[in-house]
């Protein structure tokens, strides 16, 4: 009787076990960054866009893209970041923190100096830039 009694908790725990591991959708609202020697070294959640998803989201040429190069402590930045969730235009923009190493190296290509900019990559046509809160919000609200 023991033997069945330990099988039986045996199995309980492994179901526990196996239904706590199953994939539920969680969303991500928070953000972790950890930096080391002056470098990004691992980053998760929040809004800010990683290069993987960046490299792939440009794979689409059938649409312009519109990258904002912003910075956590930047506060204009903070403020569009704020605006664009209450007008609900996150989904028309991707969000890249310009503390990541790989951020750093193309906005310098680029010519990029200030955050929070906006650079809208289009196949086909020239890239626009838009530097400010006031340049960004005036182009967004346009679409």
């Amino acid at each position: 009787k023991s033997e069945d009694q330990e099988m039986k908790v045996f199995i309980i725990a492994s179901l526990v076990l196996f239904l706590s591991c199953s994939s539920t959708e969680n969303i991500r609202r928070s953000e972790i960054s950890v930096d080391y020697e002056g470098q990004n070294v691992l980053w998760s959640g929040g809004f800010y866009k990683d290069e993987s998803f960046i490299n792939r989201a440009l794979l689409d040429v059938t649409r312009p893209h519109r990258v904002i190069f912003s910075n956590p402590g930047c506060q204009p930045c903070i403020k569009l970041m704020h605006y664009l969730k209450e007008k609900k235009l996150m989904h028309k923009v991707m969000v890249i923190n310009t503390n990541d190493l790989w951020v750093r190296q193309i906005s310098g290509m680029m010519g990029i100096s200030q955050t929070p900019t906006m650079v809208v990559v289009e196949e086909g046509k020239g890239d626009l830039r838009f530097e400010g809160v006031g340049q960004i919000i005036t182009h967004l609200i346009r679409l």
